[in-house]
């Protein structure tokens, strides 16, 4: 399988290990703010889960190290996030054409990409293999805001370093809450680090991936 897609700048990682799995699975992955795809390559070596591609996408648009996925503050994320999500979907929609299931489709990522693997499960309908969201910014939903069933089956790894300056470990811990109280499928961990990811991040993540494979 070579997965591809004409919305992105992105990168391809194969599965390096079947297992036994059919390798019908794909981790798309997004970086964070002012950062790149090829920073990300070695984080799904590591990873390295049997029977799971890695597709790394490149933020769409421009920052003056990298790229972003919304515009930071001052300006407001909406504009931004609605011409990604709109990308998004369509990324989505082309995995589908190449032979994959929404259940075969995993998205995560670190600070702004986590925040938009969230942003996409919160108006996708569809059950997804899951959401991985690493440090992210979690903007308040709205209260009227019904999460469907399907929304609320696809399970979600929300990891969080407890020394975290950029975006607060308080802030996530609370929005998170909130998204629990919605129904939503919520497995949390914390670690003592800073906005990062270590290596025990990675290890919890492979064994949560693969209670789901």
């Amino acid at each position: 399988m070579d997965l591809k897609t004409n919305n992105f700048d992105f990168t391809f990682v194969p599965a390096v290990d079947f297992g036994h799995t059919n390798a019908q699975k794909v981790l798309i992955v997004m970086h964070g703010l002012g950062d790149t795809k090829e920073s990300y390559i070695d984080f799904c070596k590591e990873l390295n889960v049997s029977g799971l591609h890695y597709l790394l996408i490149q933020g769409p648009i421009s920052y003056p190290i990298g790229s972003a996925w919304y515009d930071p503050p001052p300006e407001g994320p909406k504009k931004g996030m609605t011409f990604s999500l709109k990308k998004l979907n369509q990324l989505v929609a082309e995995l589908k054409e190449q032979g994959l299931e929404n259940e075969d489709i995993f998205l995560g990522g670190f600070s702004q990409g986590g925040c938009m693997a969230l942003e996409f499960l919160f108006q996708y309908p569809e059950k997804l293999g899951g959401i991985i969201a690493l440090s992210p910014k979690i903007y308040p939903i709205d209260k009227s805001f019904n999460p469907q069933e399907n929304q609320k089956r696809t399970p979600i790894f929300l990891a969080h370093g407890l020394y975290d300056e950029v975006i607060p470990f308080k802030e996530t811990d609370l929005h998170s809450k909130e998204l629990i109280e919605k129904g939503f499928n919520i497995f949390k961990e914390d670690y003592p680090i800073e906005h990062e990811i270590n290596y025990d991040e990675i290890e919890d993540i492979r064994s949560w991936i693969n209670e789901l494979l």
